[in-house]
């Protein structure tokens, strides 16, 4: 996959700028058109059954279950109890996940590793980062929601690609950065924008973010790959 030169051409200074002011950044046309819409097109064709399902709190240890028949109870339960906790104003999330595989259209872990990738992302946040963890494909369906945390311990860097292709901002699922020191104050909104990367830091305790609800009506999915760098 490449990068769009729309991204690199001109801009290091302007986006240095951006992120010393935020700690986050939003790179918008991130990939080629086509290699974008290589990205899309394999995210839109995983079936259903193909998406585990993420909750929390439910078991005390597993947070993903595989959406096979015999797990659906399991799943429903999960599902409720996370969406209790969630109106209780505790910590819980419930969206759908997809596990790269090696046999998979695109390999977007080896993409983020790749020397232009890396290259970009030192140029602008000064890191030098060696590897990537967890990086994985997420699906916000109705109802879906990921409540405020921090990422401590993750690393440098997290990392959300969007590709959605079309996103209408009546259905939620924006992600949001709050301010450290007061955890009610949104820093700044992002809006689930096609072939946008956005990338913030999670050094040290983190920084408290969360991404909306998505409406309960909807039938549209975000669709995202999002990951970890250090």
């Amino acid at each position: 996959m490449r990068i769009s030169h729309e991204v690199v051409l001109n801009k290091i200074a302007d986006y240095r700028i951006s992120w010393e002011r935020d700690k986050l950044l939003t790179l918008e046309n991130f990939l080629d058109p086509e290699d974008a819409a290589v990205v899309s097109d394999f995210l839109e064709q995983r079936v259903s059954n193909e998406w585990a399902v993420s909750a929390y709190p439910h078991h005390p240890s597993i947070y993903t279950f595989s959406s096979t028949p015999e797990n659906q109870l399991t799943i429903e339960a999960a599902i409720k109890s996370a969406t209790n906790e969630y109106a209780r104003g505790g910590f819980a999330y419930y969206f759908r996940r997809y596990e790269p595989a090696a046999n998979d259209q695109f390999d977007f872990q080896h993409f983020v590793m790749s020397t232009p990738c890396l290259m970009l992302l030192k140029d602008v946040t000064g890191h030098d980062l060696t590897t990537s963890i967890s990086v994985f494909c997420s699906c916000y369906s109705a109802g879906c929601f990921l409540s405020t945390h921090t990422d401590t311990g993750r690393g440098k860097i997290a990392f959300v690609y969007n590709a959605t292709r079309t996103w209408d901002p009546n259905d939620g699922g924006q992600f949001q950065l709050l301010s450290s020191q007061d955890w009610s104050k949104v820093v700044r909104t992002v809006q689930p924008t096609h072939n946008s990367l956005t990338f913030f830091d999670v050094e040290g305790d983190g920084v408290p973010h969360r991404v909306l609800p998505v409406a309960p009506t909807t039938t549209a999915r975000r669709l995202a790959i999002s990951g970890w760098l250090i």
